[in-house]
């Protein structure tokens, strides 16, 4: 799992979305809302993402 804000530094999402790519069975989770530190930014939204993973 890759875990990007959506407004981090638009050269790091665009490599997000490329290591998603390549990666065999990796998920991509935008944040909405969130910049380049989500455990501060959006603590919630981090557990839930990795949550919804673990299932």
């Amino acid at each position: 799992m890759l875990l990007v804000g959506d407004l981090d530094w638009p050269p790091l999402i665009e490599l997000n979305l490329e290591m998603a790519r390549r990666l065999p069975g990796c998920r991509l989770t935008v944040l909405p809302g969130v910049d380049h530190l989500p455990p501060l930014r959006a603590p919630r939204l981090l557990v839930d993402a990795v949550s919804a993973l673990l299932g």
